[in-house]
C-alpha cells in the first residue's frame, strides 16, 4: 500500500503551465522499473471517470489515487488560453527478489498531450480551432475537434479527426473521424466510435451538471484509446466552457467600435 509520504507526493504533483500563445514542452519520461505490472499491458476496463479541479478519478472507487492530471482547471479557462498539458499517473507494482510478498506500489506521471486552441489573431483560419498534440510515443497521435451539424443547420455534436501535419509547423490536416460526440441535452453527450457514418459502437456517455464532469466509459478500451477519449473529453469540456464564458461586450467597447462608421457618416 502507498504511505502518506507518497500519497502527499502523487496529490501534490506538479503539471505544466498554462502558457498564451507560447510553444509547448516535450514529453519527459520516468525510466521504467525493473519489474513493473501495469494497466498498459491489458484492456482498461469500464468505469466512470470524475474531473474534479485539475485531477480526474475514478468514481466508482472511494479514496481511489488520480488517474489523469490536467494542467489548469478546465472550468476556469477561457478562450484566451491556448494551452493545456495532460498527463496520465501509472501505478506501478514494483517487486525485487527480497520483496516478492510484500510488493511496493509506485507512481509514475506522463505527459501524454496537449489541448490546445488556435490563436484568435491569426490572419488565416485554422482547420481545427480545438486541437490534440501528442507528447508521447505510446499515444495514437494527433487530433483535431470540429462542431458538427444537421444538415437543416442545427448543432447536433463533436467530431473528432484523426490529424497529422504534412510538414513541420504546419497546420494539422484531418484525416479519419476517431469518434464523434452526439449531443443528447442538457450537457449530456454519447460518445461513439467513428467512420463514415459515425454511428459505430457506443463507447462513452458525459453528463455535466452544476460542475460536476462525469464521463461514464461502457466497454473495454486499450489504454492508448482512453487516454485519447479522455484528452478529447477535456478538449470538448474546454470549448463548451471557454464558449460560454464569453465576457459581454461593455459599453464602451460597443462605442468604439462604432465611432469609425459615425465620423464617416456625412454632415448634413
Amino acid at each position: 500500500m502507498t504511505d502518506r509520504k507518497e500519497k502527499d507526493e502523487l496529490l501534490g504533483a506538479s503539471s505544466v503551465a498554462v502558457t498564451r500563445g507560447g510553444a509547448s514542452q516535450g514529453p519527459v519520461d520516468d525510466a521504467p522499473p525493473s519489474y513493473t505490472l501495469s494497466a498498459e499491458n491489458g484492456p482498461v476496463q469500464p468505469n466512470t471517470l470524475l474531473l474534479a479541479g485539475t485531477t480526474i478519478y475514478s468514481a466508482g472507487a472511494a479514496a481511489s489515487p488520480p488517474l489523469y492530471e490536467v494542467s489548469f482547471a478546465i472550468g476556469h479557462l477561457r478562450e484566451s488560453n491556448t494551452t493545456v498539458s495532460l498527463s496520465r499517473f501509472d501505478h506501478v507494482v514494483r517487486a525485487t527478489e527480497q520483496q516478492v510478498s510484500v510488493p511496493r506500489v509506485s507512481t509514475r506521471k506522463k505527459h501524454i498531450y496537449d489541448l490546445k486552441r488556435a490563436l484568435a489573431s491569426r490572419l488565416t483560419n485554422p482547420t481545427f480551432m480545438y486541437f490534440l498534440e501528442s507528447q508521447s510515443r505510446g499515444t495514437m497521435g494527433h487530433f483535431g475537434l470540429k462542431t458538427h451539424r444537421h444538415r437543416f443547420g442545427t448543432a447536433s455534436g463533436y467530431r473528432a479527426y484523426k490529424a497529422s501535419r504534412p510538414r513541420p509547423h504546419a497546420d494539422l490536416e484531418p484525416q479519419d473521424i476517431a469518434f464523434v460526440a452526439k449531443d443528447r441535452g442538457k450537457g449530456r453527450y454519447e460518445w461513439r466510435d467513428g467512420g463514415s457514418d459515425g454511428e459505430k459502437r457506443l463507447v462513452a456517455h458525459e453528463t455535466s451538471e452544476n460542475g460536476i464532469y462525469k464521463l461514464q466509459v461502457v466497454v473495454p478500451l486499450s489504454q492508448r484509446e482512453r487516454d485519447a477519449l479522455v484528452a478529447l473529453w477535456c478538449l470538448h469540456l474546454w470549448w463548451e466552457i471557454a464558449s460560454a464564458n464569453v465576457e459581454p461586450m461593455s459599453w464602451e467597447q460597443g462605442e468604439s467600435r462604432l465611432r469609425p462608421s459615425v465620423l464617416l457618416d456625412p454632415v448634413h
